[in-house]
């Protein structure tokens, strides 16, 4: 190739880059104006979010607003009777002619029409008197829309309305499931009532041996409240084990002061439930439980408790109400429990630990022990061998315990882990492993019936102040 064809070729490959430069910034010009484009176009969606997340709110307020109208609540109720008569709700129909279907065509008589009124509106059975009072109205306003609407604007329903609101007042709403909420309230002084301190009026030589034990590991920072909460009961027959995990804070120094009034065994364990068998293993009271090391007793539960099995022995395992403290030992929670509900126990655990106490005899029935292989649903598994062998519950009406939550507490760090093991519980009960649908079906009942104890609590606590 001579050195004319090559400066040819240098210039046609000059020209062709010269080319590829102008594609380039040509791209770049569209690739800065598309930019351009989307960022416009994601700030009018924006903008479009909050429009329309502002209108959302508008019309649910104006939905509330409507649902509350005398209007709504006649439609309701129109839309009820319409369903009992079989027309579809969405269509429209001529009132007369209604009138005559029910009448003529003796799919409803005029009386019938009126009891579906009475029924559907007021709740309850219309007597003779009413009945004939409601058959003249209707033979002078054949229109049903206009029966239905006299009946809600009669003094019953206006009553029936009445109270239904100052209940809701009083009680506020049934379906908050305070167990499902932590922290209910803001922190504040625990509340006891005086009578939790009298002392008892039982001769002491009849009450049972009581036997507690304490599975602990580096809980120095609780365990002297969980201590004392214990030792303050002053219940004389008392067999006090602290079953420790050879703990590396100041746990042991904190226990010895205690040493006159209670057991302190320190050594390697295997977890929570291995020491709670160990301590067991070291009594020989009558009636038994266990406190972890971060929970507290009430004042008074001892007695009240040893009572309560004196004057019941039917009885097997006893627990009573619960309430939530945080890591500074005050209250900001309560569980309130309704009556021992044994079709609950197979679907979610509902016993507050901390104030559960049973015989020995069931302890031994079931083989002594709580099984080391659950490390979260420890109290799940030996509550159901108790039910399975036809143990007698009760719930006491009183508060028991104090529960301790906190952000390092092992019952909020091992959810992961208690899920399988609260399944594994769940599959020995049914057979399978049902889902959240069907678990929350099963305990809706008693979650909501928790709910009206609590409000019912919560209605009554100024008066109860008086007397405490």
């Amino acid at each position: 190739m001579n050195f004319q064809t090559r400066k040819e070729k240098i210039a046609v490959l000059e020209e062709e880059n010269q080319a590829l430069q102008k594609k380039i910034v040509e791209l770049e010009r569209k690739f800065a104006i598309n930019t351009l484009a989307s960022y416009k176009s994601l700030s009018s969606l924006e903008q479009d979010l909050v429009n329309t997340q502002k209108k959302l709110a508008n019309c649910r307020e104006l939905i509330s607003i409507i649902e509350n109208t005398k209007f709504w609540q006649l439609r309701q109720h129109w839309l009820k009777v319409k369903t009992k008569l079989g027309i579809d709700r969405q269509k429209s129909i001529n009132s007369y002619k209604l009138r005559q279907q029910c009448q003529f065509q003796f799919l409803f008589s005029q009386e019938d029409f009126i009891r579906l009124c009475y029924s559907s509106i007021l709740g309850r059975e219309a007597d003779d008197k009413g009945l004939e009072d409601w058959l003249k109205y209707f033979n002078k306003n054949p229109n049903p829309i206009n029966l239905i609407k006299s009946f809600i604007q009669s003094d019953e329903f206006l009553l029936k309305m009445s109270y239904q609101l100052k209940v809701k007042k009083i009680f506020g709403k049934f379906n908050e499931h305070r167990l499902l909420i932590t922290p209910q309230y803001p922190p504040k002084k625990i509340e006891i009532p005086n009578f939790y301190y009298k002392k008892n009026k039982e001769n002491l030589d009849n009450l049972p041996w009581i036997s507690i034990v304490t599975p602990s590991f580096n809980q120095a920072h609780f365990i002297e409240d969980t201590i004392k909460s214990v030792l303050q009961q002053d219940y004389s027959k008392l067999e006090y084990i602290i079953q420790d995990g050879n703990s590396q804070d100041n746990t042991s120094k904190i226990v010895k002061k205690y040493s006159n009034y209670l057991q302190f065994n320190s050594e390697p364990d295997r977890g929570q439930s291995n020491a709670i068998n160990k301590g067991f293993a070291n009594t020989t009271g009558e009636i038994m439980a266990w406190l972890n090391s971060d929970d507290l007793l009430l004042p008074g539960t001892l007695f009240y408790v040893a009572e309560y099995f004196n004057h019941h022995p039917e009885v097997d395992v006893i627990y009573g109400h619960r309430i939530i403290i945080n890591e500074h030992n005050q209250e900001i929670g309560r569980w309130v429990l309704p009556a021992h509900d044994n079709h609950m126990l197979q679907w979610a655990d509902y016993v507050p630990q901390e104030t559960m106490f049973w015989r020995r005899k069931l302890w031994e029935q079931v083989g002594g022990y709580v099984d080391e292989s659950f490390k979260f649903a420890i109290d799940w598994d030996l509550i159901l061998r108790f039910h399975k062998i036809n143990a007698i519950f009760r719930r006491l009406p009183r508060f028991l315990g104090a529960f301790r939550v906190y952000k390092q507490q092992k019952t909020q760090s091992s959810i992961t882990v208690g899920e399988k093991e609260m399944n594994i519980l769940r599959r020995q009960c049914h057979g399978y492993i049902p889902s959240p649908l069907e678990i929350n079906k099963n305990i809706n009942r008693y979650i909501n019936r928790s709910s009206f104890h609590y409000q019912l609590h919560s209605f009554n606590k100024a008066i109860w102040r008086n007397v405490w």
